[in-house]
């Protein structure tokens, strides 16, 4: 008799998400961004959705390692910079960076420090020719909260040389998840309010100093008053200009939370930046789309629970 009731609850919860999923207005087509022209540098930010060994089998990582091939090839054109999050090592990136190269793409060079995060996942930078860097620096590493890490997942800053030297600082802040509990929610806020100002703070003198400056990820935040937005509205201070305004406002989204259009990943730009903007874009077709991804295990058509921004600066 247990048994039948809990399938029966299951049943009933598979049923209403998908309904719920069936009522949510999300875009199911897989659209793809514009390629670069010969003088642009496109710069893209993608969540790799759990692009670990502890979520996928030893089946599972070539398939997942072929799709996202294509993903960069057929959706983001092979970005000249791609900042990643949710991937847990430098050998992943580099049996993608190969399979991109044996289907005839560029030969990426992947970047990534390890951080702190139980979960193992980090953020890395994939980047091509043109594109070279003088260096690369976890930010804020042995920074503490407590007793616990302030970034579980320490921004990653890397300095470019070439075609024209900026600075990009690569981050995946901390989640919203929690926000709403009774006992952690005050500590889950503080925390992602802490390293919003921190590295606000940071960006705030590099550009002072007359740095060009690109801070990009997933920030976990998206624009708004509420306590979710507490992060972007800290960080997204003048003269820093976000990529999302060059969007029409139907179009500025990345994710879909319980069929709420949100954007939590971003793009923002320093005054020497902003004035190299031509456009952005973002792909489709991923947001949204939970269980085909599910289903697929990150293996079919789509690849993430995220959609990519990706701006386009001259040269």
């Amino acid at each position: 008799m247990l048994t039948r009731v809990l399938v029966s609850l299951l049943l009933l919860f598979f049923w209403q998400a998908t309904a719920l999923q069936a009522q949510c207005d999300v875009p199911e087509q897989i659209r793809a961004v514009s390629p670069a022209a010969a003088d642009e540098l496109t710069v893209a930010s993608q969540n790799l959705w759990r692009f670990s060994p502890r979520e996928m089998s030893a089946s599972q990582r070539p398939k997942r390692v072929a799709a996202w091939s294509r993903h960069l090839r057929e959706v983001l054109r092979y970005p000249h910079i791609v900042v990643v999050q949710e991937v847990a090592s430098l050998a992943l990136l580099e049996a993608l960076a190969e399979q991109v190269s044996s289907e005839g793409g560029p030969r990426y060079q992947p970047l990534l420090v390890r951080g702190n995060d139980h979960s193992g996942i980090d953020v890395a930078v994939l980047l091509r020719e043109p594109v070279t860097v003088a260096r690369v620096t976890p930010l804020f590493a042995t920074q503490r909260d407590g007793q616990h890490w302030l970034f579980s997942r320490p921004p990653l800053h890397v300095e470019i040389s070439t075609p024209f030297a900026f600075d990009l600082v690569a981050l995946h802040l901390r989640s919203g998840h929690g926000l709403d509990d009774v006992r952690r929610g005050d500590w889950v806020q503080r925390k992602r309010a802490a390293q919003a100002k921190m590295m606000g703070g940071w960006a705030q003198e590099k550009i002072a100093e007359g740095k060009a400056l690109m801070l990009i990820g997933d920030l976990n935040s998206a624009p708004g008053d509420d306590i979710y937005a507490q992060p972007l509205n800290i960080l997204q201070q003048a003269p820093l200009w976000s990529a999302w305004q060059a969007l029409p406002e139907a179009d500025r989204f990345s994710y879909v939370y319980r069929c709420q259009r949100q954007a939590i990943d971003h793009i923002l730009l320093s005054p020497k930046l902003h004035q190299r903007v031509r456009r952005a874009e973002v792909s489709r077709g991923n947001a949204g789309n939970y269980h085909e991804l599910y289903d697929g295990q990150g293996s079919s058509k789509v690849v993430s629970d995220h959609d990519a921004l990706v701006v386009y600066l001259k040269h």
